[in-house]
């Protein structure tokens, strides 16, 4: 049996940051001389600010845990956390202290025998004995690495599914309501895993938020869609269907251009449920002033859709994130490939649908409808900047505001308005929608949020 004799030498660091260095020395065969040096460094945090997912916090009670072990904080060694009202300690509000440690061995000996050891380990797994302990790691490294240069290429898969429907409409035959019902949850439910109740307990505690964005929706598009449209001098019908556009609820495939772009979607999902619901009294309430038409929506329809696309996808995917945390971090990776998927064969379907309609509308429908998302993403980012949100906030609002339900907004389009030609710029939209919020959500993903 080997006998250790340990020695402990410890010193205080001289910066800013109150650091405690300790060194601690194994003595025994040179093959096992190991030196640990364990650094403490401690560091205040107030509320806003991203977190490493490696820091400790100290909150209220005394009690101490990882940042990642929180609600509020990164799902991945990646990832980084924010500190919100609730991880401050009452009776000290503004000052909660973070610590990380960090192990470094020193040793050739040390090295070169867990070398070895992982050597018979693959040689194990070859010879079939037992699993490489490293082979699922990589999978899912590489995987995760794949599913971000495909949610990066988001904008040019929604350009050749929209190529594909104006070109070969009826392959997109198989898009029937159902199946579009089914397309819109499984978004829904890809997004709803990610969440948990602890995100949408702190975007409640922001209704001002969500207050602005439901303005911004009913308010700001519906006028900004009629100016664009007599500027350019668009026709009755198409002036009346691009209002429509402008007067219905923001889309579900905003919930996941706010993932891609690491946006609020715990807010983006709540401004999205706020606006569907509210457009069962404010889409016929504009219709009715800016058209002198009267749009019947289905209010006890459209709550029903609600519940079943939106509500019940994003609670089981929840629930499924509380009960089995480790098992939907395992799958986050698929969440973007999968919603990116559905709202591509979405924008498919709404596209093939009006083929005609949008190869015969011409340009200035297209210059419209492309001007009404881009402004509307614009004013939607800038309009909560001036009101002093953070730019997560702002980011998730601009593209709430910028993405409307255009497939809803055709839909409504074909039940009410004898006109055909009505429902041609919802048609138009659903393209220019898609291509706006995905290249706002690329974009956005390669520029970090400072102090956040």
């Amino acid at each position: 049996m080997m006998m250790n004799m340990q020695g402990a030498l410890s010193s205080s660091s001289g910066g800013g940051g109150g650091g405690v260095v300790k060194e601690t020395a194994a003595r025994g065969p040179s093959s096992m001389r190991a030196l640990k040096t364990t650094t403490t460094t401690k560091n205040t945090f107030t509320v806003g600010q991203k977190v490493p997912p490696t820091y400790y916090y100290k909150g209220g009670g005394g009690a101490e845990r990882r940042g990642d072990a929180h609600a509020t904080r990164a799902k991945t060694t990646r990832d980084f956390g924010v500190v919100d009202a609730d991880d401050v300690d009452k009776k000290a509000t503004t000052f909660t202290t973070f610590t990380t440690t960090q192990n470094v061995t020193h040793n050739v000996g040390w090295k070169m025998m867990q070398k070895k050891r992982g050597s018979m380990q693959k040689h194990e797994a070859l010879m079939g004995r037992r699993p490489s302990a490293s082979a699922g790691a990589t999978f899912m490294d590489s995987f995760s690495k794949f599913s971000a240069v495909f949610s990066n290429l988001f904008p040019l898969w929604t350009v050749l599914s929209a190529a594909l429907a104006l070109t070969k409409p009826a392959f997109f035959n198989f898009m029937t309501t159902p199946t579009i019902t089914f397309c819109l949850a499984l978004l829904m439910f890809s997004m709803g895993i990610t969440l948990t109740v602890d995100d949408f307990l702190r975007v409640f505690k922001k209704p001002d938020v969500i207050g602005l964005g439901f303005l911004y929706c009913y308010g700001v598009m519906p006028a900004l869609a009629f100016f664009i449209g007599n500027a350019i001098g668009l026709s009755g019908p198409l002036l009346a269907g691009l209002i429509l556009v402008g007067s219905i609820n923001g889309g579900q495939a905003s919930n996941l251009c706010a993932y891609i772009a690491k946006g609020d979607v715990a807010l983006s999902v709540l401004m999205t449920t706020a606006t569907t619901i509210g457009c069962i009294f404010m889409t016929p309430l504009i219709c009715k002033l800016a058209l002198g038409a009267i749009v019947d929506v289905n209010a006890i329809g459209m709550a029903i859709s609600t519940i079943k696309v939106v509500l019940v996808p994003v609670v089981l995917g929840v629930t499924l994130n509380k009960v089995t945390p480790k098992t939907c971090r395992t799958v986050e990776p698929f969440c973007p490939i999968v919603g990116v998927i559905m709202t591509v064969i979405l924008v498919g379907g709404s596209v093939a649908q009006c083929a005609d309609g949008i190869l015969n509308a011409g340009v200035k429908l297209q210059i419209a409808a492309f001007m009404l998302h881009l402004l509307g993403g614009v004013l939607g980012y800038w309009g909560m900047k001036v009101f002093k949100y953070s730019e997560t906030t702002c980011r998730t609002c601009a593209i709430e505001t910028a993405m409307k339900s255009s497939a809803f907004g055709f839909l409504l389009a074909s039940l009410h308005f004898p006109e055909f030609l009505v429902r041609v710029p919802s048609a138009v939209s659903v393209v220019w929608m898609a291509v706006m919020g995905s290249m706002m959500a690329v974009v956005w993903r390669f520029i970090p949020v400072e102090g956040e």
